[in-house]
């Protein structure tokens, strides 16, 4: 069986050339980078609002650009404004500035020195650019994470999960290391809302994947659920994720979401986060199966 892939860098590219970017898309495939193209500053803002930072490896920022949407001649002052905001907007992105001028080339280069890398459209400097974008992406925790566990992360690129579901599981897989009580207990109760996320994400694409009144209308969201999905028999792995499912619900209700009326005899431990956490990468293989093969087929719970 062949090692799966880690999912493709996804970088912003605003540059008012379509048929460019179209070209620059084919130098890009061989670095599995795809690049999401705005016209305008204004259109590459409303992208990054609406992703999220996470979503991205990167930013290339061309010279001259049109700054507002409805703008029909390019701006001088893009690159600087551009800058600005995106400093401000997306700090830990690296960006660059991609120009088809080498005498702008030959200004730039110096005048950006230590802030922004300049390359030159065209030729080996792209490749060196794609390069750059691979390299300084091992440095971004999201891309890290992604890469390291590809086959749970598919859950967010094919929008089974949304993107602060996502950020949700790098803060926990950052952090479950710790041996910080609160950071331990933070990461309980974000694994229990990551659960929670699951079983909501089901119920949203058929409502007879959850009982009557779990999570609806003030119900209690986990009480029936598990023995639920097993009379629908969706339950495909036995025990696994039977036990996954409890164990992350009670341990992070009793120890992350809720606070214990009085010190419980064994405080939970990094290893405890640990434990969790790998139940909820289970669940959520679980749940991307079950989402693919509900797409593939078409037709909502099965009860057969």
């Amino acid at each position: 069986m062949s090692k799966k892939l880690p999912r493709p860098l996804r970088v912003l590219i605003i540059d008012d050339d379509k048929s460019f970017v179209e070209e620059l898309q084919r130098d890009a495939n061989p670095f599995r980078i795809v690049l999401d193209h705005a016209m305008s500053l204004e259109e590459a803002v409303e992208i990054v609002d609406e992703r999220g930072e996470k979503t991205f490896a990167g930013i290339i920022l061309d010279v001259i650009c049109l700054k507002k949407k409805n703008q029909m001649v390019p701006d001088e002052s893009f690159l600087a404004r551009a800058k600005e905001v995106f400093d401000r907007k997306v700090p830990n992105l690296p960006k660059v500035i991609l120009t088809a001028e080498p005498g702008q080339f030959k200004t730039l280069k110096p005048l950006y020195e230590g802030t922004l890398s300049v390359y030159l459209k065209g030729g080996d400097d792209q490749d060196r650019m794609f390069a750059f974008f691979c390299k300084e992406s091992e440095k971004l925790e999201h891309v890290r994470m992604a890469s390291q566990y590809p086959d749970v992360f598919e859950v967010f690129e094919k929008q089974f999960l949304e993107r602060n579901e996502e950020q949700e599981l790098v803060a926990c897989l950052k952090l479950m290391d710790s041996s910080d009580p609160v950071v331990i207990a933070d990461n309980l109760a974000r694994l229990r809302r990551l659960q929670e996320a699951i079983y909501l994400a089901l119920y949203k694409k058929d409502p007879r994947y959850l009982p009557p009144g779990a999570g609806v209308g003030g119900g209690s969201l986990f009480k029936h659920v598990i023995r639920h999905l097993k009379v629908m028999h969706l339950i495909e792995h036995g025990k696994i994720i039977e036990v996954a499912s409890g164990l992350i619900h009670s341990i992070g209700s009793d120890h992350g979401t809720h606070v214990p009326s009085k010190p419980p005899l064994y405080e939970p431990t990094r290893y405890t986060v640990q434990m969790a956490t790998s139940a909820i990468l289970d669940l959520l293989l679980w749940f991307k199966e079950l989402m693919e093969a509900d797409v593939a087929s078409g037709d909502g719970a099965s009860t057969s």
